[in-house]
């Protein structure tokens, strides 16, 4: 596949995800908690939890793993 199509296809991906979200909210559900779904699912989890939540997990994470060593890069208890 081209860098276009992929781009394409990351795209679609993104626009059914924030529509899938929304969906969700509107339901009164909740996103999954499967392992790794923050990976995928941090931008949309706004929704669910609000910012200051999330810098609340991020400053949690930040405390028992100031060098980011272990789930690099994720945030989410």
């Amino acid at each position: 596949y081209s860098d276009e199509e992929l781009y394409s296809f990351k795209g679609k991906i993104e626009q059914f995800l924030v529509a899938w979200a929304d969906f969700v909210d509107r339901k009164k559900g909740m996103l999954g908690n499967c392992h790794g779904i923050g990976m995928q699912m941090g931008p949309f989890m706004t929704p669910f939890w609000n910012e200051e939540t999330i810098k609340a997990w991020k400053r949690l994470k930040s405390a028992f793993d100031p060098k980011d060593l272990f789930g690099k890069g994720q945030y989410f208890p």
